[in-house]
């Protein structure tokens, strides 16, 4: 009886329908019902039915990829089966958060990652989104922040007291052009904990000068700096002990850890051990540290590596640590420019003791120069045979020389990849430093 139905069904009209027609008739079908309820309703996948009218519809129905584009995630069998029917056409996804309002009362771990422009939230929005997940502990937001209008020149003030408190916090990463990292940032209120870690990368805002973004964003980030260090540290507190400086393509990095290993070496850092991450663009890096060592008390900082093609200034050093700053500093590895490495031979003389050239301010009267250090790692730094130049091995001699009769010699150096040193210069090195590393040892036998 139902093969002599199927053949009557072969002579009536609709049967004529080309089955790419018929496909296309009941995808738009299904496209109406998912708009017209939601999925928690029977009535989401009243559509199901085309595929049993009768068998050629049914056939027609499994024939059509994108009819099952869109699956439907409240079940997983039946997302499974769609994925299966759906074979390679583009998928459809839709969810939303109103379905499990309960549970987001519970999220702890929330991560969004490059979110298209039409799906960006405003930030009134964000916030109230995350006043309903007090129980965050991660909060990870890789280019999914509210944007600003091109012309911005200043950020929205707003009372503190209206700030999201996520109490929980433990880790924080906006990633995000720095005037909308900083709008973010703005609105959330740190925890004052001890085991908050927090990232920033943030890159140019087209419209504005660079360091006219970075003045803007100042007072927001300093604030969440303080979140994490403290100038006079209570118990409670944690403190940076290591600092990284690294350049690269057109990036710059600092990383600020409480921790310090001496195990540590720059081609492996562990990730974990970081306080506070911040990227930016290359082009603001010196108004970036300019601010920074005001920022972050560097009084019980142990270990400095400054990695790549680093921008300095005159007196970065003196700047940096001079004065009485990092007076517990023991470890330097630099990895960086001529200006860079000749600026640290002329901060490190000792103006009682130098056996050296003169040099413009090449001494502080009354304090020898990073007392505590005891260890510095010197990488593919290029040694200069001129006279003229303060990048010369003999330089770097007089230099150890000088500490040695202050009471503050080396206890280690470590010369690694560098240029215009020679065996006689390392034997001579070693005259004045208790032990030393050249990679060239192996291969002068």
């Amino acid at each position: 009886m139902r093969a002599l139905w199927t053949r009557q069904n072969r002579f009536s009209p609709i049967s004529s329908i080309p089955p790419e027609i018929l496909g296309a008739i009941f995808v738009h079908h299904a496209q109406q019902m998912r708009s017209l309820y939601s999925p928690d309703t029977p009535a989401f996948l009243s559509w199901l039915i085309v595929g049993h009218i009768c068998r050629h519809w049914r056939e027609v129905a499994l024939g059509t990829p994108e009819l099952w584009a869109t699956p439907f995630l409240n079940s997983s069998q039946a997302t499974e089966e769609m994925l299966l029917r759906s074979k390679m056409a583009p998928l459809n996804l839709r969810t939303g958060l109103r379905y499990c309002v309960v549970s987001v009362q519970r999220l702890t771990v929330l991560g969004i990652k490059e979110l298209s422009p039409e799906c960006l939230p405003t930030l009134d929005e964000l916030i109230s989104v995350l006043r309903c997940m007090p129980a965050l502990h991660t909060l990870e937001l890789e280019d999914a922040l509210p944007t600003l209008p091109p012309q911005t020149t200043s950020l929205p003030c707003t009372p503190r007291a209206l700030n999201v408190q996520l109490p929980h916090l433990k880790r924080l990463l906006l990633a995000a052009k720095i005037l909308e990292v900083a709008n973010v940032l703005a609105r959330v209120e740190l925890p004052d904990s001890t085991m908050l870690e927090v990232q920033l990368r943030c890159s140019a805002f087209s419209s504005m000068n660079p360091n006219q973004e970075w003045n803007l964003s100042l007072p927001i980030i300093s604030r969440a700096l303080e979140s994490c260090f403290k100038a006079t540290p209570a118990k409670s507190r944690r403190v940076p002990r290591t600092l990284r400086l690294h350049t690269f393509t057109y990036n710059m990095l600092v990383q600020y850890s409480t921790v310090w290993n001496p195990s540590w070496v720059p081609d492996y850092f562990p990730d974990s051990q970081w306080t506070v991450v911040l990227y930016f663009d290359s082009e603001i890096s010196t108004a970036i540290l300019s601010d920074l060592w005001r920022l972050v008390p560097f009084n019980n900082l142990e270990a400095l590596y400054i990695e790549g093609f680093f921008t300095c200034w005159d007196g970065f050093w003196t700047d940096f640590l001079g004065h009485g700053a990092a007076r517990n500093l023991a470890n330097i590895y630099l990895q960086g420019t001529r200006r860079l490495f000749e600026d640290l031979f002329t901060s490190l003389r000792s103006q009682r003791h130098s056996l050296a050239r003169s040099a413009v301010g090449c001494s502080q009267q009354g304090q020898i120069f990073a007392p505590a250090l005891s260890h510095l790692a010197l990488d593919s730094v290029e040694f200069d045979t001129s006279f003229w130049s303060f990048r010369r091995v003999s330089d770097l001699f007089d230099v150890l020389v000088d500490r040695a009769n202050e009471g503050r010699g080396l206890d280690h150096l470590t010369i690694t990849r560098c240029t215009g040193i020679t065996t006689h210069d390392v034997r001579l090195l070693r005259e004045v430093v208790a032990n030393l590393d050249w990679d060239e040892d192996d291969a002068t036998g």
